[in-house]
């Protein structure tokens, strides 16, 4: 089976956003190939300062680039019975999602893998797991983070010297040695739960990173999340060593925001929570409000 190794840039914190897309084929255990194209996203020409700051990015750059959809017809066929991989796989796999739905695509029905997970489980005296600290631990060579044809390639190398190391080249047989789960793509947000949406976890004290900014810290969730569930995102936290919690109050360090679907008539509403953060915020208080997409980056963040 074709593998298809994946990396989005967005332009902003939406998810229908795209700005560049890097594509690394990988078939008979070996790289075939790795590609990219500049994307003209929908929201051009407005790109948000902190994501343009990231890829270096900007309007200019991609003013003449084509659309997504004119990309995907040059690309769709290469996802065709092919497994994909990303890593932090629940942002690319978001991303790719909503750039078909804004555009009226077909939706895929592919199975899909994170190396991010995938490296935790085969890797786990490594201690960190984003690319840049793979990278070093596994002495890849690469070019320039947060790049799509770079990552997307790091990440296809990833995997194979997963598969290297357990002597397998199927990435089924590979996600069942190594205890590493295979999610099936498909037209609407995930609705896996780990856990009940009202019991906050316990984190896995062998898993915790006492140099990520999470650490130690009290976090606060509100809204919905795109990339993945509230379940989710608790369980990734807890396990760095996070302190959740439901209520915001001057303890609070971190609140993560998502979107609203309440009653407003405005979807993006903030949340009460948001609102009384913003509150204490002028209060004096020390809380570090973060959208989906700064909570993901600070969430896979390197640290030396």
């Amino acid at each position: 089976m074709r593998i298809i190794a994946i990396d989005f840039e967005t332009a902003s914190s939406a998810r229908d956003s795209a700005c560049e897309i890097g594509l690394t084929l990988v078939e008979n255990a070996r790289i075939v190939g790795t590609h990219a194209w500049l994307i003209k996203p929908p929201c051009w020409p407005k790109f948000e300062y902190y994501n343009s700051l990231i890829h270096g990015i900007t309007p200019q750059t991609v003013a003449q680039a084509p659309r997504f959809y004119q990309v995907w017809e040059e690309v769709h066929e290469w996802f065709q019975d092919a497994v994909i991989v990303a890593h932090n796989a629940d942002f690319d796999i978001s991303v790719l999602r909503e750039m078909l739905s804004y555009y009226q695509l077909p939706a895929l029905t592919n199975p899909y893998l994170c190396t991010y997970q995938l490296s935790r489980k085969v890797w786990p005296e490594a201690g960190k797991f984003g690319l840049k600290s793979m990278i070093r631990y596994l002495d890849i060579e690469a070019g320039k983070h947060h790049r799509a044809a770079s990552d997307s390639r790091v990440c296809a190398e990833i995997l194979l010297l997963a598969m290297q190391k357990h002597d397998t080249y199927q990435v089924e047989q590979l996600a069942k040695v190594s205890s590493t789960l295979i999610h099936r793509f498909n037209a609407k947000r995930s609705t896996t739960v780990v856990q009940d949406r009202n019991e906050i976890p316990d984190g896995d004290q062998t898993q915790f990173q006492q140099d990520h900014p999470f650490f130690g810290k009290n976090l606060v969730f509100t809204g919905t999340l795109d990339s993945m569930s509230r379940a989710q995102a608790w369980k990734r936290v807890a396990d760095i060593g996070a302190h959740i919690h439901n209520r915001v109050d001057h303890e609070t360090e971190y609140v993560i925001a998502g979107y609203y679907e309440g009653k407003s008539e405005l979807k993006r509403a903030i949340t009460r929570k948001h609102t009384h953060a913003l509150q204490l915020i002028r209060e004096g208080a020390t809380i570090k409000v973060l959208n989906e997409l700064e909570f993901i980056q600070l969430l896979e963040k390197d640290h030396e």
